[in-house]
């Protein structure tokens, strides 16, 4: 007998708690090359995406360091419009509940997210993401104040029914100050966490390693910022 992997979070059932993060799975480009990863998957996380598209930051943008690896990927994405008429439908194909990852550089650039995915079909839940560390305004500004990020989750809560989760950085100086303002407006349930701004350097040119100077750190050294921010 199979043992009983159901959970919950927040509204959301699942069948199991795994699913991925947004940001390291492009499930229609897994599936094109013969990868079905998501039917692993409890749910689809998508990347974030913003009002307008974004190319991204200057390569490189991702390298390895001890302990995991470092990206400054940017939040390249279609732009809202293109998401919602191409992209979603293409990821809604694949037959998984989704998580729509949604991010911005100001308040009305997550109300206009929320306005337009709101409704839409085989969508379980909207991220909201106030903590990319990889642009160079909005998100983790928004993010790293308490009453910046009750004002973004109250705002979003008003124009959607849909489930929010709130991600949060763990680079705030008091996360559960952040955590508490996100379950204050109107938060689901949180997201802990995205990952730890760092740096590295190539010791032959004593220059950065990305394009992006400095990087988000993921992996194996993340875990255990992640566990204390639960």
């Amino acid at each position: 007998m199979s043992a009983d992997l159901a959970t919950r979070v927040g509204a959301v059932a699942l069948e199991h708690p795994v699913m991925n993060a947004s940001g390291t799975l492009d499930p229609l480009a897994a599936r094109d090359a013969g990868l079905e990863i998501h039917r692993e998957l409890a749910l689809v996380v998508t990347k974030t995406v913003t009002p307008l598209a974004r190319e991204g930051n200057e390569a490189p943008r991702v390298c390895e360091v001890p302990g995991g690896m470092l990206n400054s990927i940017g939040l390249p994405n279609p732009g809202l419009t293109a998401f919602a008429d191409t992209t979603l439908p293409a990821v809604r194909s694949l037959g998984r509940p989704l998580v729509v990852s949604i991010g911005g550089f100001e308040h009305a650039d997550y109300e206009l997210a929320c306005r337009r995915l709101d409704g839409e079909a085989g969508i379980a839940a909207l991220e909201l993401n106030v903590s990319c560390p990889n642009v160079k305004s909005g998100c983790i500004s928004i993010g790293s104040d308490p009453a910046e990020t009750e004002a973004v989750v109250r705002l979003c809560r008003s124009v959607t029914d849909l489930p929010l989760w709130v991600k949060l950085s763990p680079n705030s100086a008091d996360l559960a100050a952040i955590a508490a303002a996100a379950e204050h407006g109107g938060a689901d349930a949180l997201v802990l966490t995205n990952t730890l701004r760092a740096l590295a350097i190539d010791h032959r040119t004593l220059q950065p390693l990305l394009g992006g100077i400095t990087g988000g750190l993921s992996g194996p050294a993340l875990k255990p910022v992640a566990l204390a921010a639960a």
